[in-house]
């Protein structure tokens, strides 16, 4: 359930400018704060890590696992970063309807972002010490 949320609101997040153009209400398209969007992400992240160490299932597979949702979690926070730059240019409240395309869609194929990915993976890995089990 936990992983299926965070998938979702990441996909939520790759979607704002489709969602917006459409209507569709997601916590992404509703948020007015990236900060406290960002700190539920995080938090979602966290919880579907510790539930990951609570399985049964060998420690190896344990890991292996987690590296994948962190790396998965790594790519939404780059997201989230580009949105936060676009709140700041909005004196500090997101509104998906002030944006541009390029506001709104982060390409995860830019080597920049894929750099950022990367500074993300191993600030949750090192900072949480989600691995160290």
């Amino acid at each position: 359930y936990q992983l299926g949320g965070l998938g979702q609101l990441e996909n939520d997040l790759f979607d704002i400018y489709k969602d917006r153009k459409e209507g569709i209400q997601t916590l992404a398209t509703r948020a007015t704060h990236i900060g406290e969007l960002k700190t539920h992400y995080i938090a979602t992240h966290n919880k579907v890590i510790s539930l990951i160490q609570q399985t049964s299932y060998p420690a190896s597979g344990r890991k292996k696992f987690a590296r994948i949702v962190t790396l998965l979690t790594s790519r939404g926070l780059v997201c989230l970063d580009q949105f936060q730059c676009a709140q700041q240019s909005s004196g500090g409240i997101f509104n998906p309807a002030a944006y541009n395309r390029e506001q709104l869609v982060c390409d995860m194929g830019k080597p920049t972002n894929i750099l950022r990915s990367v500074h993300h993976f191993a600030k949750l890995n090192n900072s949480q010490g989600h691995f160290s089990w």
